[in-house]
């Protein structure tokens, strides 16, 4: 026995589309992600973080070390202990450094 395209594609209709569940129709649509508990947090208030400020050497090494960063010079093994020795220093001889980082990328904003 030899079956045609027409016997195959009529084998197809008669087909019970039905899956166990029943119909797709008898489900309604909802919305997939009603069930998560994931949900976006809103932006925090500044005005209620907590009055915590970094000691002026603190801020001289975190300032050192993104402007190191943003030139594209990733601090060596040896570069902490110079960084930690600049960080000291008053807060012009510091932003003058930065400033030098700055100029020999390009980045700098003094005009020089």
């Amino acid at each position: 026995m030899t079956h045609s395209t027409f016997d195959t594609v009529a084998a197809f209709d008669t087909l019970d589309t039905r899956s166990t569940f029943g119909t797709l129709d008898a489900y309604p649509a909802r919305d997939p992600f009603a069930d998560l508990d994931d949900y976006l947090l809103p932006a925090p208030d500044a005005r209620d973080r907590l009055p915590y400020h970094l000691s002026p050497a603190d801020q001289h090494r975190v300032d050192l070390h993104s402007a190191l960063t943003a030139a594209g010079i990733p601090p060596g093994a040896g570069d902490t202990s110079a960084i930690d020795a600049l960080s000291l220093l008053d807060a012009t001889t510091v932003a003058a450094v930065i400033r030098w980082i700055d100029c020999g990328t390009g980045r700098s904003s003094a005009g020089w």
